[in-house]
């Protein structure tokens, strides 16, 4: 799988609220055929440093949580940065017709 290099420009608040708002978005499509209400976790540390996960809930009201990835102890920049680039570099779950297209094309 090809690497990817994210790169945030000149941490400023401005391009934070951005790349929050395109990463809850993206981890809500990346994840929604899988039944899990997909979310962004992101904290302040006692540290002055953050913590951010990307979590998935596998059942109502926030039980079964599973933590897919996480950052701890990072600049904010640097969790947001770490974030995205698990959700682009995450596999993406083949469409079942192209699977069967695919092996129909084998045959």
């Amino acid at each position: 799988m090809k690497a990817t290099t994210l790169t945030v420009v000149k941490p400023t608040t401005q391009t934070h609220d951005e790349l929050i708002k395109k990463l809850t978005r993206a981890v809500s499509y990346r994840f929604k055929d899988d039944g899990s209400a997909a979310g962004v976790t992101l904290s302040w540390l006692p540290t002055g440093k953050f913590y951010g996960s990307i979590v998935r809930y596998k059942s109502p009201f926030g039980r079964n949580k599973e933590v897919a990835f996480k950052v701890t102890n990072a600049d904010l920049s640097e969790v947001l940065k770490s974030l995205a680039a698990f959700v682009v570099s995450s596999p993406k779950v083949k469409n079942p017709l192209d699977e069967l297209n695919d092996l129909l094309k084998g045959s």
